[in-house]
């Protein structure tokens, strides 16, 4: 259900094994196209040599060196070839002659390997730890269900196992409620997500036996990128063999991995499952050869680091997916995966992305940033109220002017701060001390981090002083300008920007309704994040003249309270360009604030 594409070549996916090699620093692919069977021999540049047999259509990775030399016979002619890492290779035919071929994928350059050589023994495997649900529409007990989706993913585990030392292990099994009423695959990954958490997992792997209700019969199972903590695959529905239901599993996992949507016709990764090939006796479930390459680049990442999400891989892996996605782009131009898989190597995932030591640092330093509004906070409410009859002096702070206050406090505490991490420390700090909902301590993915930067008892002492700090008279556009600068801070631009539309969304579902009023305060809050970030912003100046007008506009005129039928009739089911459209105008309105002009 993810996008994609490239140039490939008409390769039957079926994998022997790897050729067992130590520690290295590259991996090449070798395909084997002719329509024989094809022998040679991987001789490392230390004159260490393995042999290895592809049947035709088969496609093994190769661990190696910088560079290794092939060599293989036909007939009376020796051929011997320099291979260099992180390449693609094919075995093939002309007439009676076979030869050796490069895929056409930018090469990595001579000695500069994608991969580093790890201290891990060869064979050494990285696991990913999963978690296995069915829904309320599973028709057979747990006993039973639970032992076909243990039995499947073990099956699937060793198929891609053989590719990229990545295995899958079940470490948990649960069950959740699905909705009667959704209509689209799509929307029941979303509410999979919602009610689901992978914990103690990695992924999360849902089998839903919905099936009358949904409109689309050909998407069988989804998820949103590599990476994502979350997979649903259709179990029931139209006859679907065993056989066919591994091979969906199989392409869900690959997409987890980073494969993308092959234009080969055999490859797993193939962007149409439902052409029933994995009916016919003996069909190979395997994948093609450049997605082959990605999986071992990315697996190699994973055996050696924790990483959250695909832009976390090293430069040089990237480069090598670039190429691949960029060729499988061109390939299926009709198809939206490649492109976002492209798009998804340089976003950037904030502290997520982060080197520990540097993701501590911030967090240390927010702390400071919310002890600081909090003290503020106490410091405002021991004086008079401005209705205090003959008091002299300052009086209690509220609204905008109270929201000013905590801003040029936060900006005083972070400039204490090293100025490395200053910037990430005020803009996290005050999005969670300005925060009086529950909703992003409770959120999966930053929920931990989020409830670290305060205690409980310290929640409910800040939340006990904090008053009603506002933004342009309203505390809701407060809450949604500082959580969403804090949420570039954790996950980035993107990410920031699409939890608060996700938000929005909701609400029109089953909230109070889609408000263009709280989305341009979330859109305001990303652009300061940014120019923070960017240090077009200085701490200093906030400190000094903070004033909401300069940062926020007025939600005179935007539309609120749209429920779920009129934003559909109006922006589409997914929004289409027309909300964009809105988006721009947004964006267009902060941008001219005085704080930007």
């Amino acid at each position: 259900m993810t996008a994609q594409r490239v140039l490939i070549f008409s390769v039957l996916a079926v994998v022997a094994g790897a050729v067992s090699l130590p520690a290295h620093g590259g991996v090449i692919v070798l395909a084997n196209r002719a329509e024989r069977k094809v022998s040679f021999t991987l001789i490392q540049p230390d004159g260490r040599r393995a042999q290895q047999t592809l049947a035709p259509g088969e496609v093994v990775p190769a661990a190696i060196a910088n560079r290794v030399a092939v060599v293989f016979e036909d007939g009376p002619r020796i051929h011997h070839y320099e291979l260099q890492a992180n390449g693609v290779y094919s075995f093939h035919t002309d007439g009676d002659k076979l030869d050796l071929v490069q895929h056409p994928l930018p090469e990595t350059p001579a000695g500069e390997p994608t991969s580093q050589p790890t201290p891990e023994p060869p064979n050494a495997v990285c696991t990913i730890p999963v978690n296995i649900l069915a829904d309320d529409k599973e028709p057979t007990p747990q006993r039973v269900w639970e032992k076909r989706y243990r039995e499947r993913l073990a099956k699937a585990s060793e198929i891609i196992e053989r590719f990229c030392r990545v295995r899958f292990q079940v470490v948990a099994v649960g069950a959740w409620t699905s909705d009667n009423t959704a209509h689209e695959l799509e929307k029941l990954i979303a509410e999979f997500e919602r009610k689901v958490r992978p914990a103690p997992a990695r992924l999360a792997i849902g089998f839903t036996g919905q099936y009358e209700s949904l409109r689309d019969d050909k998407h069988m199972g989804g998820t949103r990128e590599p990476f994502h903590p979350y997979i649903l695959i259709r179990e029931w529905g139209r006859q679907i063999t065993e056989a066919e239901r591994l091979q969906i599993l199989v392409h869900e996992l690959g997409h987890f991995l980073g494969a993308a949507h092959s234009p080969d016709e055999y490859s797993v990764m193939r962007a149409d499952l439902s052409a029933r090939l994995a009916r016919l006796r003996n069909f190979p479930v395997g994948f093609d050869a450049p997605n082959t390459l990605v999986l071992w680049l990315v697996g190699e990442e994973l055996r050696t680091r924790p990483l959250a999400h695909i832009g976390q891989l090293p430069p040089a892996t990237k480069v090598q997916l670039r190429a691949v996605y960029s060729s499988l782009a061109a390939a299926l131009p009709n198809d939206s995966a490649a492109p976002r898989y492209l798009a998804a190597l340089d976003q950037s995932r904030g502290l997520a992305g982060e080197p520990p030591e540097r993701r501590q640092a911030v967090v240390a330093g927010a702390r400071s940033v919310v002890r600081a509004v909090t003290e503020a906070a106490r410091k405002n409410r021991q004086l008079p109220e401005k209705n205090s009859p003959a008091v002299a002096g300052p009086l209690r702070l509220d609204g905008d002017r109270l929201t000013a206050h905590y801003f040029r406090q936060a900006a005083g505490a972070a400039r204490q701060l090293p100025r490395e991490v200053a910037a990430g420390a005020f803009l996290l700090g005050l999005g969670v001390a300005l925060d009086d909902s529950a909703l992003l301590r409770d959120t999966p993915i930053v929920g931990d981090l989020w409830r670290s930067l305060e205690s409980e008892p310290e929640r409910a002492a800040r939340l006990a002083e904090l008053g009603v700090p506002t933004m342009h008279a309203r505390h809701d556009l407060t809450q949604h300008f500082a959580v969403s600068a804090a949420l570039v801070v954790l996950v980035g631009l993107q990410g920031a920007e699409g939890a608060g539309i996700l938000k929005e969304l909701a609400d029109a579902r089953s909230g109070s309704g889609f408000s263009f009023a709280d989305l341009s305060a979330d859109l305001a809050g990303i652009v300061f994040a940014r120019a923070v970030g960017d240090g077009k912003l200085p701490l200093a100046r906030l400190e000094e003249s903070f004033v909401v007008g300069d940062f926020v506009p007025p939600a005179d005129g935007l539309k609120e309270g749209i429920g779920w039928d009129e934003f559909v009739s109006r922006y589409g089911s997914p929004p289409d360009s027309r909300l964009a459209e809105e988006r721009a105008a947004l964006l267009k309105r902060i941008r001219e604030l005085p704080a930007y002009r």
